[in-house]
């Protein structure tokens, strides 16, 4: 169980979980400039994710502890901080909104128009994983595009 929050100086990280036929499940995936924790961070439940470097990566790492000394005491830090989970959560609610009314082509034409770098950089499989699909079905869409 992942009790730290990361901020990626440089790479690619992605927080997973495996579902009931221990498939993973891509819920995040963080570039540079960005933060990136497990669920359980935030609310200390045993969740069970996984955070996994998808490329050479530089990360910061925080304990809950020293991120939160550091989000009392330091009001530039707070407000960095405050800033990134706007964004994070405007692509949260941008996401459930594209798993929930757009098909697989739909939602892959998203992800292409909106983070094409996630698109060209990493793996289909992690691709799919992302989008709920299979690796299977990406490649067919892929093809058709």
């Amino acid at each position: 169980m992942v009790k730290e929050l990361y901020f990626v100086n440089k790479g690619c990280i992605r927080t997973y979980y495996l579902d009931k036929n221990s498939k993973e499940c891509t819920r995040s995936i963080s570039f540079e400039n960005s933060y990136c924790w497990a669920i359980n961070f935030l609310n200390d439940l045993p969740i069970h994710e996984y955070i996994e470097a998808l490329a050479d990566s530089e990360l910061l790492v925080f304990t809950k502890e020293k991120f939160n000394f550091l989000v009392e005491s330091i009001p530039s830090f707070r407000k960095g901080y405050m800033l990134s989970l706007e964004k994070i959560a405007l692509v949260y609610a941008t996401r459930v909104e594209t798993l929930i009314s757009l098909n697989a082509k739909e939602r892959y034409q998203n992800l292409l128009l909106n983070s094409s770098d996630m698109v060209l950089t990493i793996s289909n499989k992690i691709v799919a994983s992302y989008l709920g699909i299979t690796e299977q079905s990406l490649s067919r869409i892929k093809a058709q595009s």
